[in-house]
């Protein structure tokens, strides 16, 4: 009974878990680490939960490799629904319906094994490929193959209903971004990459010694090799937007290019290569709430889109805004600022992360020692800052963390505090 009672536990926390979102865009810090949290009161069973509360399941993952269990939490409320026995060894979050299985793969077992379940724990694409990514936009990555000095892993794309669509002829794939996948052939570090669409077709050549995913049309390639990669920004096409100059990657937000020229100072510029923003920042962040933060002799301050200094560049370091604040630095203390750059919370905190949900992670003491805590808008404290860890809120929940690595115990409290499932 008392086993029972651990496993129900677990999975509920599992579920509360998944609701938790690491938001680390646009911070300008690393993002929280993602902990194998602890049920509190089992500590055999690893809590691990999807970094995109959109997730719709979340995995159980004994650290013996035992097959673990399975549980929804929808986006309409949360329920829990067992919908598969303990089969897998693994099960990751979902995305277009589909969530990454995984048999074998532990020590003494057979190679790992990957294939997909639906959200009533159908297997709807049977474990059969080495290796896969998850799904995005109707498709997935999917190998098959070992990596080895013999031979090398082969991959193509499937589609939602495990159609091939794309030969598993190439040495890497990632997933679609704004119907590209980036693709690549030849061993690494001399791999070459470009991009296919969702027919197939090579839509980019692959002749890029680096790339990313496209993000609002545009993705960064370059050329040559670290640490003289020269960068530059393509469309969807594969049209150069700009050519491959830039020590650094050219930036795309909200209708800009943030670029750097040869003197390595930043500026913006809009589609037509016409200037906004003249070249003499040390860098220049991306646009939140029509505002980048822009530092210049190592002080912070924002630039709306027009150029202008709206928020004066005075602070030691600021992050960008979200949900119209941003958090700021100033004589080594953390505080918050709304966009018109009015100070609403003081800088009296040792550290700090932006707003989300209404309430900004805060925290006093130094390191080891820290601690942190939660205010609201106003700030007000919500939570004292008593945990040894927290993260962001996400649908009302968050999670929360007593002791110190590799002893701490995690919990799930409400935005107002209270312990849901106690550390």
């Amino acid at each position: 009974m008392e086993n029972g009672k651990r496993k129900a536990r677990g999975r509920l926390l599992a579920v509360l878990l998944a609701l938790a979102v690491f938001l680390a865009a646009c911070t300008g810090e690393s993002a929280e680490p993602e902990a194998n949290a602890y049920a509190p009161d089992d500590p055999e069973v690893n809590i691990y939960h999807p970094d995109d509360p959109a997730g719709a399941g979340i995995i159980i993952a004994p650290d013996n490799g035992a097959a673990v269990d399975f549980v929804d939490a929808p986006d309409s409320g949360m329920r829990l629904v067992e919908v598969l026995p303990p089969t897998y060894a693994n099960i990751d979050k979902f995305s277009d319906g589909r969530a990454r299985v995984q048999l074998g793969g532990w020590p003494g077992d057979e190679p790992a094994r990957f294939g997909f379940i639906d959200t009533d724990g159908n297997e709807v694409i049977p474990p059969i490929y080495s290796a896969a990514s998850d799904f995005s936009e109707g498709f997935v990555a999917v190998a098959v193959g070992e990596s080895g000095e013999s031979e090398r892993r082969q991959w193509g794309i499937i589609d939602i209903g495990g159609n091939e669509v794309v030969p598993l002829r190439y040495d890497s794939a990632g997933f679609f971004v704004e119907g590209r996948a980036m693709v690549g052939i030849g061993e690494w570090p001399g791999m070459q990459f470009g991009f296919i669409d969702t027919e197939g077709n090579e839509v980019v050549p692959l002749i890029y010694d680096v790339a990313s995913t496209f993000q609002d049309g545009f993705a960064m390639v370059g050329m040559g090799e670290e640490p003289n990669i020269l960068w530059g920004l393509i469309d969807l096409n594969g049209n150069e937007v700009f050519p491959m100059t830039h020590s650094q990657p050219p930036r795309y937000s909200e209708g800009f290019f943030m670029v750097i020229n040869d003197d390595d100072q930043w500026g913006i510029v809009d589609h037509e290569g016409n200037q906004i923003v003249p070249f003499i920042y040390d860098h220049i962040g991306p646009f939140n709430d029509g505002l980048a933060h822009a530092v210049l002799d190592g002080q912070t301050g924002f630039i709306d889109t027009t150029g202008n200094v709206v928020i004066p560049i005075t602070h030691e370091w600021a992050s960008s805004f979200w949900e119209g604040t941003a958090t700021t630095m100033n004589a080594g203390m953390h505080g918050f600022i709304n966009t018109a750059g009015n100070e609403i919370v003081p800088p009296i905190f040792s550290a700090s992360r932006q707003f989300v949900e209404g309430r900004a992670q805060v925290a006093v003491g130094v390191w080891p020692n820290e601690r942190w805590g939660f205010i609201d808008t106003e700030g007000n404290e919500i939570v004292p800052p008593r945990y040894y860890m927290t993260s962001y809120f996400a649908e009302g929940f968050a999670q929360v963390a007593v002791g110190e690595w590799p002893n701490d115990l995690w919990g799930v409290i409400d935005r107002y505090g209270n312990e849901i499932l106690p550390p």
